[in-house]
């Protein structure tokens, strides 16, 4: 099953969260404008890190719900360069379409 989500997190990294981010940002008039490569690194970074915390503290009830929108936050922070609340408006969008479509998978 891992290996479906790998691949589904792949796609998904380019086709869906790319272009979330990419947007979020765009419509946020205090963050800064990204390219549509940086918005997908960002995204397959994000993935990648948020799906870590999860996969290592998801079983702590409180803990791995908070920490991983708050992941999703701080990548799009460090990599997009926006300010906290622009961050985590983009995270937490993006942390909530990671978790439906993987609720789906």
């Amino acid at each position: 099953m891992s290996l479906v989500h790998a691949v589904v997190g792949l796609f998904a990294g380019f086709f869906l969260f790319g272009p979330a981010i990419y947007a979020g940002l765009e419509v946020i008039p205090e963050a800064e404008a990204v390219t549509y490569p940086e918005a997908t690194a960002t995204a397959l970074v994000g993935l990648l890190l948020a799906g870590t915390v999860d996969f290592l503290l998801g079983w702590i009830p409180v803990l791995g719900v908070v920490l991983s929108p708050l992941v999703w936050s701080a990548v799009v922070r460090r990599f997009c360069h926006t300010t906290w609340p622009a961050s985590l408006a983009v995270g937490f969008g993006t942390w909530a379409l990671s978790t439906l479509l993987f609720a789906a998978v």
